[in-house]
């Protein structure tokens, strides 16, 4: 209906705007800012795939968090990789997550070689490397 149209169209200017707010917050550096507000918005909603990955990021960019609060940036990518496992955002943030923040290089490497092999599947790099080496 017309009405249904309408408040779809709101909701979507709505979240539009918030997403514009978020990252102004997040370039000037407020990222204590961005966290609070992603988590009043978790309180009515499950965030979608943009706001977990600024949110992980945020989260570790933070000012003065203790370390266990950490583990939320490394929950807010964990779940981007279960709604979209190839997501090679998200396999770069938990690599560098695992590196810095748990020191575990060998835990990290793994998530930037998955995210090497999707951007290199998505560029097309991989099918044109095997061309290649079919016309050799």
């Amino acid at each position: 209906s017309e009405e249904s149209e309408m408040s779809d169209r709101v909701v979507i200017s709505s979240l539009e705007m918030q997403h514009k707010r978020l990252l102004k917050s997040a370039k000037a550096g407020d990222y204590d800012a961005v966290v609070q507000t992603l988590r009043r918005t978790e309180e009515v909603r499950h965030l979608d795939v943009p706001e977990l990955l600024l949110k992980g990021r945020s989260i570790q960019l933070m000012s003065a968090e203790a370390p266990n609060f950490l583990s939320e940036a490394e929950a807010a990518f964990l779940e981007v990789l279960d709604r979209d496992p190839d997501n090679a955002d998200a396999c770069v943030e938990l690599g560098w997550y695992y590196d810095a923040v748990e020191d575990d290089p060998a835990r990290a490497l793994p998530f930037f070689e998955r995210a090497q092999r999707i951007s290199e599947a998505e560029s097309g790099v991989t099918q044109c490397k095997e061309q290649l080496s079919r016309k050799r």
